[in-house]
């Protein structure tokens, strides 16, 4: 089965319009995959890069207090192995575990947390900033399209993403931010959101909300036509393909299983309509050529 699902990714790669190709992996660390060897992360990321994709993103480097090590841990050197391998890498920092708790608060307690979250932030990014190994820099908040709609709310929010923005030492390219949408706003206010963070030098992904499923095949498709509209127009955010299928339910631990053939293939079909800015792909965990070194 694992061989047929390679299968059917490499043709669905090649089939893709050149600006839908997924050029970028993401990556969530865990403390588990700390047992790998140097020589299977060079396996591993040889393998994706031989697969087309070009760019790692690890969504984080601190989950919590957690930090994998550090940067003599075994991530930094995991790191290294997919720059070895010839993967340029986007770095996530720091990861909140209560994010999607304290989001929900507002006034004082808000701004509290959000001060917080930008100091461990920018905390992380220094302390990462003398590896040389770091094209762009990754913000593993992701924003849903529910709980910032109030002004305030989203006023506060916006003046926190700057400061970090302003804050993060210089790379080559811009820092990314992951967005999810669940029919709580319409696209065109989406579409207006995404812009302002353009306007701050955020890479915007958008999940495609395949895998969690949230909303309805008809309702993702139009919010999927509006934001990544043909052609590509200024502004249009990147995509992000969910190769997985969630098999946990709401207000559980997160659990899934990788895409089944019958699964990619609709992605292909609705992808290929599409025109984002760039295209990746999550995660590597859920990819045919992490099987037997990463665990769904």
């Amino acid at each position: 089965m694992l061989r047929l699902i390679w299968i059917i990714l490499a043709v669905w790669l090649l089939a893709l319009p050149v600006q839908a190709r997924p050029a970028t992996v993401f990556y969530q660390p865990q403390n588990r995959d700390a047992r790998l060897a140097d020589s299977d992360w060079q396996t591993l990321f040889r393998t994706v890069r031989q697969a087309g994709f070009d760019t790692l993103l690890v969504q984080w480097t601190r989950w919590g207090e957690e930090d994998f090590g550090g940067r003599d841990g075994w991530l930094a050197r995991a790191v290294e192995q997919a720059r070895d391998a010839g993967l340029a890498i986007n770095l996530g920092l720091y990861a909140d575990p209560q994010f999607f708790r304290w989001i929900q608060q507002d006034g004082t307690e808000l701004d509290i947390e959000l001060a917080r979250y930008a100091r461990e932030t920018l905390a992380t990014a220094r302390a990462w900033s003398a590896s040389g190994t770091v094209q762009a820099w990754y913000l593993p908040a992701e924003l849903d399209d529910l709980h910032w709609q109030q002004a305030g709310k989203r006023a506060r929010l916006m003046a926190t993403l700057s400061a970090i923005r302003s804050g993060l030492p210089a790379t080559l390219h811009p820092a990314g931010i992951s967005a999810f949408f669940t029919g709580q706003s319409s696209p065109a206010q989406l579409q207006r959101w995404y812009g302002e963070l353009q306007q701050q030098d955020w890479q915007v992904w958008v999940q495609d909300g395949a895998g969690t499923r949230a909303l309805t095949a008809a309702q993702r498709k139009s919010y999927l036509d509006a934001l990544f509209a043909c052609p590509q127009q200024a502004g249009t955010p990147a995509l992000v393909l969910e190769a997985f299928r969630q098999t946990s339910a709401a207000d559980t631990p997160f659990a899934a299983i990788p895409a089944s053939p019958a699964q990619w293939q609709a992605q292909t079909r609705e992808t290929r309509s599409l025109c984002p800015s760039a295209t990746g792909v999550f995660s590597l965990r859920y990819l045919p050529q992490a099987s037997g070194y990463l665990q769904p």
